[in-house]
């Protein structure tokens, strides 16, 4: 449920920012030295071994300026490895530790971070409280990500039409969003729910190669008494199908098709 370019920023602001403007004199080079193992590890994805090392750093150099970047290293290493109690109980810890405007961003970050700890931990109201907060801040990035992060809370919540509402919000300020399946997808599905097989179809084409923009766009051709269309699209998805996610559903479709044909 993340913007990866989004997220790759706010990590490179995790990992440079903290000596941005300090003089020489002041850097600690066995800091320094650790907090380049730290870094490493991390984006090499080894998270267990950031983790320690964060850990290390934060025991040794508490008073450090880069404690900052190693805590909230330590935060997004447990959230990459889907330790949702872990990775919200430090990112609480982080926003509750560092509450100077230096750093800002990153507690923006942890809060809509929070919020999907809570999401994954199928807390919804929780999780909306946190989204709520960052969409007021001035961060349009986040804000994208926080009304995205509402909309699959109220999706999970089988309020369809709050969802509706905040999918649009995003799309009108962020219409860099409006052709991603994450966001195409749910939105096509609430549409076919009601019958809008069309609104749905034209929403489904703006991420055209996706397999399941592919699948669902052949539901709605079918739906829609195209059965031609339908089982073209199908037939495409089957045949680019190397993992097999969509082959016995669109195999399933294709069927339904065949006998729409007969009737």
């Amino acid at each position: 449920m993340t913007h990866t370019s989004v997220r790759r920023g706010l990590i490179v602001l995790a990992l440079a920012a903290p000596w941005a403007g300090l003089r020489a004199e002041l850097i600690n080079p066995d800091a320094e030295r650790l907090f380049t193992v730290i870094a490493g590890g991390f984006q090499s994805g080894k998270y267990e071994s950031a983790i320690a090392d964060c850990r290390a750093f934060l025991r040794q150099f508490g008073r450090d300026p880069k404690a900052v970047s190693a805590q909230y290293i330590k935060a997004e290493s447990l959230f990459r490895q889907n330790r949702w109690n872990d990775a919200a109980a430090e990112f609480k810890e982080f926003i509750d530790a560092n509450d100077a405007p230096a750093h800002r961003a990153m507690v923006i970050s942890a809060r809509l971070r929070l919020g999907e700890c809570h999401f994954n931990l199928k807390k919804y109201l929780a999780a909306l409280d946190h989204f709520a907060w960052v969409e007021k801040q001035k961060n349009a990035s986040l804000r994208a990500e926080a009304l995205k992060g509402a909309a699959y809370c109220y999706l999970a919540r089988g309020e369809k039409t709050k969802a509706e509402i905040y999918f649009q919000r995003l799309l009108q300020s962020n219409p860099g969003y409006s052709n991603l399946p994450a966001i195409v997808v749910p939105m096509a599905l609430i549409h076919m729910e009601r019958g809008r097989y069309q609104d749905a179809l034209d929403l489904l084409e703006r991420a055209p190669a996706d397999p399941a923009c592919l699948y669902y766009r052949g539901v709605c051709q079918r739906l829609l008494n195209r059965v031609i269309a339908s089982a073209q699209l199908l037939k495409e998805v089957v045949d680019g199908d190397t993992t097999r996610t969509w082959t016995d559903r669109g195999l399933y479709q294709m069927g339904e098709a065949y006998f729409q044909t007969k009737e």
